[in-house]
């Protein structure tokens, strides 16, 4: 109690002032007289002043705050649509291979790549089924767009599979519809061409290009690209032609390994 007597009688002026200006304002709103109502109204208007701002000045914190909640909001909304067409595209591209599997008539092994890289010999990818799947080497390995390479080296639960992009990948196709026969190669990118073809072979921009079926190891009639372009060799008789291959290396996670032929049971 003493330091509060203490601090009184040191502001004592300032105490008196602060009394006197509440009771005055007291005053001020209990007077009824028209002076004292009109000084009454000049410091309404006086204190709105000064209120709008402050008013306009929370309403902006509060849109500021709103505006980071529908941000958050916003952000959230898209993390679950991007979850969900990531979900959507697996499940098509399930459905895409169980459906390639089913109307196949080949003895298909369903593997996963586990790895693509190079190797000192090729080109190549490694898959996680093997010898106890019942995979051996040079059997083809296609995804469920076209031919992706053959297996080269086969453990019990893996294989290493030459993928076309190896510079060493030969492999005999036939275009169609024509039945033109060459032999194809990767040249970069998703793109290949054919070489031997004859000059005289009628071939269009967008024909099919499949295996021929003289090899052991690629089964006739598996896709492999479309045409893109046609080159004669000038002093030949002979043309290249440009095929864009059907399958996408780069997104490729799931393949087949091609065991037999329904045909040739």
């Amino acid at each position: 109690m003493r330091r509060i007597y203490l601090a009184i009688v040191s502001n004592r002026q300032h105490v008196t002032f602060f009394l006197l200006l509440l009771i005055s304002v007291r005053l001020l709103f209990i007077n009824n007289a028209p002076n004292v109502q009109l000084i009454r109204s000049k410091a309404i208007d006086t204190f709105s002043f000064f209120l709008v701002p402050l008013e306009y000045y929370r309403s902006l914190v509060g849109l500021h705050d709103e505006n980071d909640q529908l941000r958050n909001q916003n952000l959230q909304l898209k993390l679950e649509l991007e979850e969900f067409l990531n979900l959507k595209k697996d499940y098509d591209h399930l459905r895409e291979l169980l459906e390639f599997r089913k109307q196949s008539q080949l003895t298909l092994v369903p593997a996963n790549v586990l790895m693509k890289g190079i190797t000192p010999h090729a080109t190549s990818m490694i898959i996680d089924v093997g010898q106890k799947d019942g995979v051996q080497k040079n059997m083809a390995v296609v995804s469920s767009d076209g031919v992706v390479g053959k297996t080269i080296l086969c453990g019990d639960f893996s294989s290493t599979v030459q993928i076309y992009t190896d510079m060493n990948f030969r492999i005999s196709v036939r275009i169609q519809p024509n039945g033109t026969t060459g032999i194809l190669r990767w040249i970069g990118g998703n793109e290949a061409e054919i070489q031997e073809v004859r000059k005289n072979a009628d071939i269009s921009i967008g024909d099919r290009v499949v295996t021929s079926g003289f090899s052991n190891i690629f089964p006739k009639y598996l896709p492999v690209g479309t045409v893109t372009g046609v080159e004669n060799i000038r002093g030949r008789y002979e043309k290249k032609v440009r095929v864009e291959l059907a399958s996408d290396l780069s997104r490729i996670a799931d393949v087949f390994v091609v065991i037999k032929d329904a045909h040739e049971e």
